[in-house]
C-alpha cells in the first residue's frame, strides 16, 4: 500500500479520535475508544486523489455510520 496514502490515513484516524476525545467529556473514554477502535479496524484506505480519501467497508452499514457520524 502508499506510504502515502497509510500517512494521510492515520493523521485522519488520529484527528478522528481527538475529535471524538473532545466531544465526549462525561463519557466513558474507554468505550469510546473501544467502539472507535471495533469500527475502524476493518476500514481500509484505497485511493487519494486531489485531497479525497476513498475507503472501503466492509458492508453498506460502516458507509452509513461513517457517512452519518464522522463526514462533515
Amino acid at each position: 500500500m502508499d506510504e502515502n496514502l497509510m500517512l494521510v490515513w492515520e493523521k485522519c484516524l488520529q484527528f478522528m479520535r481527538d475529535n471524538l476525545n473532545a466531544a465526549e467529556d462525561n463519557t466513558d473514554l474507554k468505550k469510546l475508544e473501544n467502539s472507535f477502535d471495533l469500527l475502524f479496524d476493518n476500514v481500509q484506505p484505497i485511493s487519494l486523489v486531489s485531497n479525497n480519501l476513498t475507503l472501503l467497508v466492509p458492508s453498506d452499514f460502516y458507509k452509513e455510520y461513517i457517512e452519518d457520524n464522522y463526514l462533515s
